[in-house]
């Protein structure tokens, strides 16, 4: 059963859902070029810290291993001098010994 006006109630709610919509969608690309240039920004800004962050940690790193190969070296020159040392010692001792010897030998054919 129809009542009287309920065809133009169904059409007039049509038309005001479609302009509804229609508004809506209006103020959402209002809103979007409005926002567009900031979210631009914004981005543009994110990005930048992004790789002011990637560019820091990376000569951070850098220069950590460096400040540890630089000890690595340090580390490794002592240890070579301390062997050097070592076997300056060590030849003098054995050249100590050889002459002993060599005294020792002669007082025994003497």
């Amino acid at each position: 059963m129809v009542f009287p006006g309920q065809r133009t109630e169904e059409a007039l709610g049509k038309i005001i859902s479609a302009a509804g919509k229609a508004i809506i969608r209006g103020c959402a690309k209002l809103a979007d070029a409005s926002l567009s240039p900031w979210m631009t920004k914004r981005y543009a800004k994110a990005e930048a810290v992004r790789l002011a962050i990637e560019t820091d940690a990376k000569v951070r790193a850098e220069a950590t291993i460096n400040d540890a190969r630089r000890q690595q070296e340090l580390t490794k020159a002592d240890h070579e001098a301390v062997l050097q040392r070592r076997m300056m010692r060590l030849e003098i001792e054995l050249v100590r010994e050889q002459r002993n010897l060599e005294a020792i030998e002669a007082r025994a054919l003497a």
